[in-house]
Formats: structure tokens, C-alpha cells, sequence
């Protein structure tokens, strides 16, 4: 018995074209699925790099707003005067930055929301309540 099966080791000399093309299948699977992979991981540090700078400029300017006098906090809607803005805040970018400012749910308080919007469908929005400290 022994010698049949190494007589037959012998004999096999190599892969048979189906074998071959199975392994060549399984391989270009494999390459897809780590390609689609890297694709998907590209777009979401894409986007959460975008998402991360949105937020910034909508926090700056609720440390800004925060920092005006109570007072001249004038309920309105606004929009920044350098639309569209770079991440820096600078005219020359692909976000744009409104805000708008309304009466709080509490007498003395004031709601303040800044809207960041990116690409076309992407934004995001911030809010905070400010006081008069004086009342």
C-alpha cells in the first residue's frame, strides 16, 4: 500500500489548470475585498477630517459669540461675511458658516446655533445658551 501511494507522490508533478484557476479566483477576491477595504477607509478619514474642521469652525465662533456683550447679541440670522471659508475661517474655502440667534426658553437667556455646511449636503450645527449676567 505504502508504495502505491508514493508511487502516485511520484507521478504528481504539478497543479491541474482548475486548481489553478480556483487559487487565481480565491487570490483576485482576496485583492478585491482589501481594495474595497482601503477605498472605505480613505473616504471615512476623509470625512471625518472634514467633520473634525466643521466642528472647529462652529466652536470658534461660539467662543466668539460668547465672548460679545449680552446686549449686542441681536436676535437675527446671520452668515459669515467670508462665505465660503477655508478651515481657518478665512474666505476661500469649501464650508460655510451661518448662525443665528433667538430668545433662550428662560427669561435673561439668549440660544445661540451655528450651522457649518460642507459639499453640498454635509453640515453640522452647534448650540449654546448664553445669560445676562447682570439680571
Amino acid at each position: 500500500m505504502m508504495e502505491k501511494v508514493l508511487k502516485m507522490i511520484k507521478q504528481d508533478k504539478g497543479f491541474t489548470l482548475i486548481e489553478l484557476f480556483i487559487a487565481l479566483t480565491l487570490l483576485c477576491v482576496g485583492l478585491f475585498a482589501l481594495t474595497q477595504l482601503g477605498i472605505s477607509t480613505i473616504h471615512t478619514n476623509q470625512w471625518a477630517s472634514e467633520d473634525a474642521v466643521a466642528t472647529r469652525l462652529a466652536q470658534n465662533k461660539i467662543d466668539e459669540l460668547k465672548k460679545t456683550n449680552y446686549v449686542s447679541l441681536g436676535i437675527n440670522n446671520y452668515s459669515d461675511p467670508n462665505n465660503p471659508i477655508n478651515s481657518q475661517g478665512n474666505a476661500g474655502g469649501q464650508y460655510t458658516r451661518s448662525w443665528s440667534v433667538i430668545a433662550g426658553p428662560v427669561t435673561g437667556s439668549k440660544k445661540i446655533s451655528v450651522l457649518v455646511a460642507w459639499a453640498g449636503s454635509k453640515s453640522l450645527t452647534l448650540n449654546t445658551l448664553v445669560s445676562d449676567e447682570g439680571s
